[in-house]
């Protein structure tokens, strides 16, 4: 469980990048590149180059992730759009990468590393993870990986040191992979919040509590917890079926009613 949440403190170290809607790109090359610092100056070069490539690989992402709301996102990555981006313009809503584009990157240009993807809970002192692809496992100790957090603005940084300066595989290697959120552009951009209804709770920050154990025990959980509402339309089942049993029995009654009476008239 100990890759599951990256905890908020000093000891966690982001590393900043330009914005302007490509700063989750940014801060890829900014962690790819991040021994070489020449090559770093040229970032925006490489980021141009980047969305050119997946642009035209357009109809191959169409296949591995058919319907996603990134495919209309590198449709609109026309010329004019990746030309403006050379020259120094932002992207616009609509037009950001997300990390559904940069792992379908990292695959058809055979970059050796892997990614993980963690978002920030609202009201809470941890970030969660986000399970991005369906290989995910723990990297090896020489293995060429990378971190990304996205704020809850959807700001994304690289994470230049983790709390504890722990490396990636000490981190990630009790970790279970079949919990994380599935990624799901851009529905679960927002994740936990108590406070806004349009948020939900990871169902792994939730606690598992047994109340109480007998044959109507999921009856008894609600009634407990939710109050005498609930209580009420707990046994509403229960004394449903008894009306059924005595409607039937009275039914059958009259019926043996009329045929004892039937037999008296033909006597």
């Amino acid at each position: 469980m100990d890759g599951l949440y990256l905890d908020k403190c000093d000891e966690l170290i982001l590393l900043e990048n330009q914005k302007k809607g490509l700063c989750l790109i940014s801060a890829f090359f900014q962690g790819l590149h991040f021994q070489d610092h020449n090559r770093e100056r040229h970032i925006l070069q490489e980021i141009v180059q980047a969305m050119n490539f997946v642009r035209e690989k357009i109809d191959d992402f169409k296949k591995m992730y058919a319907g996603s709301v990134s495919v209309d996102i590198i449709s609109g990555w026309n010329s004019d759009l990746i030309n403006s981006v050379e020259s120094g313009s932002s992207l616009k809503v609509g037009e950001f990468w997300n990390v559904e584009i940069l792992e379908f990157y990292i695959l058809i240009s055979e970059i050796e590393c892997s990614i993980f993807y963690y978002r920030e809970i609202p009201d809470e002192k941890k970030y969660v993870l986000v399970k991005t692809r369906a290989n995910m496992t723990c990297p090896s100790k020489n293995n060429n990986c990378m971190v990304f957090v996205e704020l809850a603005n959807r700001h994304k940084m690289l994470v230049q040191q983790l709390p504890g300066e722990r490396d990636l595989h000490a981190h990630f290697q009790n970790t279970d992979f079949t919990l994380p959120i599935l990624y799901d552009f851009p529905i679960t951009n927002h994740l936990a919040s108590f406070s806004g209804h349009n948020f939900f709770l990871p169902v792994h920050l939730a606690r598992l509590t047994l109340v109480t154990h007998f044959g109507a025990c999921g009856y008894k959980c609600f009634s407990e917890i939710l109050g005498r509402l609930v209580l009420f339309f707990g046994f509403s089942f229960y004394y449903f079926n008894i009306y059924i049993y005595i409607k039937l029995y009275s039914r059958f009654l009259m019926a043996r009613h009329f045929e004892v009476s039937r037999r008296t008239m033909e006597r």
